[in-house]
Order: structure tokens, then sequence, then C-alpha cells
């Protein structure tokens, strides 16, 4: 999770400063915290809160009257690779959403309390309601009348940014490789680079990097060399890996049978 340690209101805040509304409303609710909290823990409260979050809601979808199984349920909820992988890449909004998704099944269960299961994706932003809503929609299909009553929530949580991206005058230039030109110029090229050069970082195998464009085609043996070491991917390591997901499968195993 990135946070700055003392975060003040800007265009950027609201979506105003041309990128794409992704930050809204998350920053400006961190923001806002910010102005009576110290940023940093403000940091941590987001933290803990989207692992409690998570971990209580999943265990109580669990249909099990012993607490083992509920822990073990919520712990694998809460901490696993994709859960670890937004962490490191500071995608806590859209966590904020995923923490928040057994609360909104239940909420669709019982048709109760939609709006309150759905303050934490709300606060998110896009992201965070994307993914509740692919959650919530297919979940209260078989009711009509929930359906309704779901679909009105999201829409009505989404206008804070649904309302910046169409009152935006000159709309938003994509990129090839993500994101948006007018909210970070000059990135474009060194992107384009980065992910030619990481597009096998994950496949377990040694892969020559490739130039993105022939443009950058005569500078690229140079920076790949300096940045990746003679321009090769190294192997990871698979026992390193088979060895964690033991440790991790045996430790949930403990626990199941010690809560059964």
């Amino acid at each position: 999770m990135v946070f700055v340690p003392e975060p003040e209101f800007s265009r950027f805040t609201f979506g105003l400063a041309g990128g794409a509304a992704r930050v809204v409303p998350s920053d400006a609710v961190v923001t806002a915290l910010a102005q009576v909290l110290p940023a940093e823990l403000v940091q941590k409260a987001i933290l803990l809160g989207i692992f409690v979050l998570g971990c209580s809601g999943t265990a109580l979808l669990v249909p099990s009257d012993s607490l083992g199984p509920r822990l073990v349920a919520g712990a694998f909820y809460v901490w696993n690779p994709y859960v670890a992988e937004r962490l490191l890449i500071g995608q806590w909004a859209l966590l904020l959403g995923y923490a928040g998704l057994p609360w909104v099944v239940r909420a669709v269960w019982s048709g109760r309390r939609l709006a309150l299961a759905m303050l934490p994706a709300a606060v998110g932003g896009f992201a965070a309601m994307t993914v509740t809503a692919i959650t919530a929609l297919p979940a209260a299909v078989p009711r009509p009348r929930v359906v309704a009553k779901v679909a009105v929530v999201l829409a009505l949580f989404s206008l804070p940014w649904l309302v910046v991206t169409a009152l935006r005058p000159y709309g938003i230039e994509g990129d090839p490789v993500g994101g948006s030109r007018r909210s970070r110029p000059g990135r474009t090229r060194r992107s384009a680079r980065w992910a030619a050069c990481c597009r096998w970082a994950g496949s377990g195998t040694r892969t020559r990097c490739r130039p993105a464009t022939r443009a950058s085609s005569a500078r690229w043996p140079g920076w790949c060399s300096r940045w990746w070491g003679g321009g090769r991917v190294p192997a990871q390591p698979v026992a390193g890996q088979v060895g964690g997901l033991a440790g991790a499968a045996a430790v949930g195993l403990a626990v199941a049978s010690v809560g059964g």
C-alpha cells in the first residue's frame, strides 16, 4: 500500500486532472481522514479493516457450527496470492470491495442492508464497485425485486465516479500499455519497454527481452542489459514455491482438523 505522509486535496483527488476517475472517491476519503488523523494511522486502519471485514464475512458464510472451518475459510479468503499481489501494487481500493463481497452476498440473500454491505465498495470506487456488481447481480437473479434493489444501490454508489467521467469535456486518451496519457505524460515509452521486458517474467523460463517498438530497438540492448543483467529473466525456483504451498496446506489441514 502506497500512502503519502500529508495528502492534500487537489483536482486529481476528485478526478478532475484529466486521467481516469479510478481514484474517486477513495482518494478523497483518505485525504479527509488524514486531516484528522496521521496518514500512517489511516493506512493501517484501512489495511486492518480489509482483513477483518473479509475474514469475518467469509466465516459467517460457512455453513458450519464449528469455529475452526470458519477461521480457515476466512484466513484463506483474506490471505492468498491474489490479495498479496493487489497489496504489492497498491490496489487497496479494489480490496475494499473484495473484502465486502461476503457481506454483500449475505445482504443479497436476505434482501436487507444492501447499502450498508456495499459501503466499502462505494469508498473503493470503480474497481471495487465492478467486482461487487459482478458478484451481487448474479446472486440476486432468481428474485426480480432484489435485482432491482441491487441495481439501484449500485447505480447510486457509482455516481461519484460516473458523474466525473460523464462531465469531462475532453474524455480520456487511452494508451496501449494501460492507463491514460493525459494523467501520466511521458510514461508511455518507459511502460512499453517495461511491459516487453517483463512479459514472461512469471513463466519460469529464461526468455530474451524483445524491443517494444522499432523506434526503441537501437537503444534497447543497452537498457535491457543494464536492467536485467544480460537481457535474460532468471528462472523461478519451483522447489521453493512447492514448499511454500505444502506448508500452507499443512497448516490449513491442521486447523481444520482441530476445528472439526
